[in-house]
């Protein structure tokens, strides 16, 4: 039995993916230094109260970390009847060497 695992190949869907997501990330940051190519995106890309997601690319998009998280409270539940383990005891076996079986004298 071989002990090293193969790993899976990506699927032809995976690589499609990772594709779109570095041409997304490359377009951003064409987008993102050039501001003729985001004007021409949407006109009110000059103005300061401005943004989209090229700007939040350009400054970084550090923006998303500050907002606030929906945190949920835990939903406990009464159960009536608590299933217990079943424990099993087994004998431990003995390791002990057998009379005149013990290991090679040096």
């Amino acid at each position: 039995m071989n002990a090293s695992v193969q790993p899976s190949r990506p699927t032809a869907a995976m690589r499609w993916i990772a594709a779109g997501g570095a041409l997304l990330v490359w377009a951003l940051g064409l987008l993102a230094v050039n501001p003729e190519l985001h004007e021409l995106l949407h006109p009110d890309a000059g103005f300061a109260d401005h943004e989209c997601v090229i700007t939040l690319f350009s400054h970084g998009a550090d923006d998303g970390a500050t907002q606030p998280v929906a945190v949920v409270a835990p939903v406990f539940r009464s159960v009536e009847r608590v299933a217990t383990p079943v424990v099993r005891l087994v004998a431990a076996p003995d390791y002990r060497l057998l009379p005149g079986r013990a290991p090679p004298a040096c």
